[in-house]
Order: C-alpha cells, then structure tokens, then sequence
C-alpha cells in the first residue's frame, strides 16, 4: 500500500538499461526484473527508435498478464556503452508520445518534443550518432501495450 495514500495499491517497477554499442546497435539489460529476461540486442538508428523495439519486448512479455496493470517499466538510455559520463544532456522524461517533456538535469531547463529524439535534438545533441547522454522514461506497463509506432 501507499503510505500517502493508503487507498492506492503499491506499484511495482520493471527497470532496464539501454546502451548504445555502435551507431545503429543498442545493447537492453534488465535489472531485477524477476522474470527470465535475457540481455538482448536491438538494431536501431535513434533513441527513439531503440525505445520503442524495448517497449515491444516488454508489450509482448506482459501482455496479458494482470501484473501489467501495476507495473511501470523503467527505461535508462545511455548513449554511449557506459553509464558513467559527466557531460551532455540528463533527461528526465515524463508525458505520452507526441507530447513528451524533459527536465535537463544540468541546466535546469525544460524541454519539449513529440519523440525522444526531439528532446536530445532541443538540448543539442544529435540522436543520429552516439554520444554524452542519458535519459531516464518511466511509464506503465499497460501504456506499451499500443502499436510500437504510436508511443516513439
């Protein structure tokens, strides 16, 4: 139960990592998602693009499961192989596909696009290639059940 509000069931959380290999080839661990979840590696162009292939497999693990219900999934992109990196952008991503909102971390800014790759492109970095970022997207689980193409 919530302790603010006691009405409200407790909500578990799925986390997992994306880091980018190479330019087009993203690596997506799990961290103690409690379920058989092996490491797997994703062919994409963009954040964006990686984002979207990791909610599919998450879509697809928990799709009707009553879990899904009281699940959020926990995204961290890096875009680099690494997830230590002391420059570029920190989002904090929050919002549904098309009208996403950031909060950058280091300036204190706040950011706006309809994809992930609008708001890296807004704090200046170029999603296309790798580079000094992270992002960090929490949502349900039951809002990845839509086609991939709508949520990027």
């Amino acid at each position: 139960m919530d302790r603010e509000n006691p009405a409200e069931p407790q909500r578990e959380l799925l986390t997992a990592m994306l880091l980018r290999n190479h330019k087009r080839t993203w690596r997506l661990m799990f961290v103690g998602a409690g379920k058989d979840m092996p490491d797997r590696n994703i062919r994409a162009a963009t954040p964006a693009a990686a984002a979207d292939e990791a909610g599919s497999i998450v879509a697809d693990l928990y799709r009707g499961s009553p879990v899904s219900a009281t699940t959020d999934f926990m995204l961290f992109i890096f875009g680099r192989n690494t997830v230590v990196y002391d420059k570029g952008p920190q989002l904090i991503v929050s919002g549904e596909p098309g009208q996403l909102t950031a909060a950058d971390e280091p300036d204190e800014s706040e950011l706006r696009g309809a994809t992930l790759d609008d708001l890296l492109a807004a704090a200046g970095t170029n999603p296309a290639e790798p580079g000094d970022y992270g992002i960090r997207w929490t949502r349900p689980i039951s809002a990845l059940q839509e086609p991939a193409s709508d949520w990027t």
